[in-house]
């Protein structure tokens, strides 16, 4: 069975990771100017984790909930 703490941990930081992507385009939306080069490949990054994060987090679910019923 899966460890739950590992799919939180997961969840906390693709959270964490999508906050600071929102906070990013907000402080620049706030300053009413378009995001630096610099801010919007970070936020590409940022995304990409989260992508990424998200998926670990899908595969985790559905394993643990294959563990439940069998």
């Amino acid at each position: 069975m899966q460890d739950p703490s590992n799919l939180n941990r997961k969840e906390r930081e693709s959270a964490a990771l999508l906050e600071e992507a929102t906070r990013i385009v907000r402080t620049a939306e706030g300053q009413s100017r378009a995001l630096t080069a610099e801010n919007d490949a970070r936020v590409l990054e940022l995304m990409a984790q989260v992508r990424s994060l998200d998926e670990e987090i899908g595969h985790l679910r559905r394993h643990s909930e294959l563990g439940q019923h069998s």
